[in-house]
């Protein structure tokens, strides 16, 4: 596959436009209108199964894309955020979009907003762009998961869907949707089909008691998974098929990058790279990290999240006896919290606060624990595998290209220019 060359950056940059939380949007008219000038809105193209939930969503969407895969079908599969190269958002059968194809497709998505009028955001133009990009393909089926909520998300204008898959949830975004549980539960709800069925693991009992409501109205069967592996076999049996059981935990083996992904630095230190950006994303990393680590054996955790991230909850399951844990920020522009506005509750670990992360990784790599942890978001995640080397340098050239799209002036200028066009 060809590396990327200046016409994919610049279809890229035309395809960015970011817009203030107050701009998410509670209509999806427009994005239909979008599919519809793409002749996207013609029913039967090919079924999508929608993944929503709070954690764990990407991880699920691409285990149930490689069970899918494995069984012969040919499958697409749409995730978001993307950690290096905003292609990784766009696989089919493992592999992903090539720049070439990016850039014819990407080309036709900003014709067919202009020629209907619209102007739509980041995350709207991916998905027409995969939509646009699966069709083309002829694929059989596509996996695609939700960006926030449910409800007004523009992967719910996709379809027809036979299945929704629905992964934990939690307070989330609460400024987007809702102060509640149960005002979270209803948003991710939206991507229920009627006379389809949904299949979700465990819920906390006001998530649970939406879900079977909204599933009624729906017309929609809901069906309750044991475990991530039940919930992915039952969603095979669903689509048809066979031999799922077996196949689940393989597919659960192989999460992607920067899910609890452990780097040997040498014989003897580890180091384990997590995009947690949850208190259950967290929690689930503190009971790895227990797994590897006796009582009493130090830890060193950099941690660093968006600056709208409850870091006191977050930082709670790591608030262990003798483990480190090292406070920083994240390479990511406005969404960056500095360093002097943390100041979170610890009664156990040790504290210390790092401005620059990428200092607080060269502590790492020059006087490493057994066990070390970078996490706090997927941003932080990415710019640690890329420092550790873990990107081929044509990757590590994309990430560094795509970050500074995203993070850069020229960013900035647009989210502005978006937040002053709102008020106005």
């Amino acid at each position: 596959m060809t590396a990327p060359d200046d016409a994919y950056y610049a279809a890229l940059e035309t395809l960015i436009q970011p817009i203030p939380a107050s701009r998410l949007p509670d209509d999806l008219t427009p994005m239909r209108r979008l599919l519809e000038a793409l002749g996207l809105h013609q029913p039967g193209r090919f079924p999508v199964v929608k993944v929503a939930g709070s954690v764990g969503k990407g991880s699920t969407a691409h285990a149930l894309a490689a069970l899918l895969t494995r069984a012969g079908k040919h499958v697409g599969l749409f995730t978001s955020p993307h950690l290096h190269s905003v292609r990784e958002r766009f696989r089919i059968d493992g592999e992903m979009i090539a720049p070439e194809a990016f850039v014819n497709h990407a080309g036709r998505v900003a014709q067919a907003a202009t020629s209907a009028g619209l102007r739509p955001s980041t995350f709207e133009s991916a998905t027409a762009l995969a939509a646009d990009w699966f069709a083309a393909s002829g694929i059989d089926i596509a996996v695609c998961e939700i960006g926030l909520g449910g409800r007004f998300d523009a992967v719910n204008t996709l379809g027809p869907t036979p299945l929704a898959v629905m992964t934990p949830l939690e307070l989330e975004h609460v400024a987007m949707l809702g102060g509640s549980l149960r005002s979270i539960a209803w948003h991710k709800a939206g991507v229920f089909p009627g006379g389809g069925t949904a299949i979700s693991v465990a819920q906390d009992a006001p998530a649970a008691e939406v879900f079977v409501q909204e599933a009624a109205l729906a017309g929609c069967i809901l069906r309750w998974a044991s475990s991530a592996a039940d919930q992915l076999a039952q969603a095979a049996a669903v689509l048809g098929i066979a031999s799922a059981p077996d196949w689940a935990e393989d597919a659960l083996a192989s999460p992607p990058p920067a899910r609890l992904e452990i780097v040997h630095l040498d014989a003897d230190h580890l180091l384990m790279i997590d995009g947690s950006h949850t208190p259950r994303g967290t929690a689930r990393l503190a009971e790895a990290l227990h797994t590897l680590v006796s009582a009493g054996e130090p830890v060193r955790i950099v941690f660093a999240a968006l600056k709208d991230k409850p870091l006191d909850d977050l930082l709670r399951p790591l608030d262990q006896p003798d483990w480190h844990i090292v406070l920083s920020q994240v390479p990511s522009g406005h969404r960056a919290r500095p360093t002097h506005e943390m100041m979170p509750t610890l009664h156990h670990a040790a504290l210390e606060v790092q401005p620059s992360l990428e200092t607080a990784f060269v502590s790492i790599k020059k006087k490493p624990f057994s066990l070390n942890v970078i996490a706090g978001s997927l941003t932080t995640a990415a710019a640690a595998r890329d420092f550790f080397g873990l990107l081929t340098p044509e990757m590590s050239e994309e990430y560094t290209r795509t970050r500074a799209l995203f993070t850069g002036g020229t960013y900035t200028g647009k989210l502005l220019q978006n937040h002053n066009s709102q008020r106005e």
